[in-house]
C-alpha cells in the first residue's frame, strides 16, 4: 500500500472524528491538543482494524503517533513486514 493513501485514510478518520481546521500531516496533533490520550486510544484502534495490523506496547508512543506522517510510516513498516 502506498505511503499517500495510507496517510489520506488516516486524515480522514481523524477529520470525522473532530473538526479539521487547519489539520496537515505534518500537524504536531499533541501539541497542537488536537488529540489527547483518550482520542489517541481510538486512533490505534482504527489503526489496527483498518490496516489489518497489531500494534506491540513499544509502537505506541508520541512519537509514533505526533504527525499522520508518522503514523503512516509506522503503518507502512508494518505492512510491509518491518518492526
Amino acid at each position: 500500500m502506498e505511503l499517500q493513501e495510507i496517510k489520506e485514510r488516516i486524515y480522514q478518520f481523524l477529520t470525522k472524528l473532530k473538526k479539521a481546521d487547519g489539520l496537515e500531516y505534518d500537524t504536531e496533533l499533541f501539541k497542537s491538543k488536537y488529540i489527547t490520550s483518550l482520542f489517541a486510544l481510538q486512533i490505534v484502534q482504527f489503526i489496527e482494524k483498518e490496516f489489518r495490523i497489531k500494534l506491540g506496547r513499544k509502537d505506541i508512543t508520541e512519537a509514533n503517533f505526533h504527525t499522520i506522517n508518522a503514523m503512516a510510516e509506522l503503518v507502512q513498516q508494518r505492512l510491509s513486514g518491518g518492526r
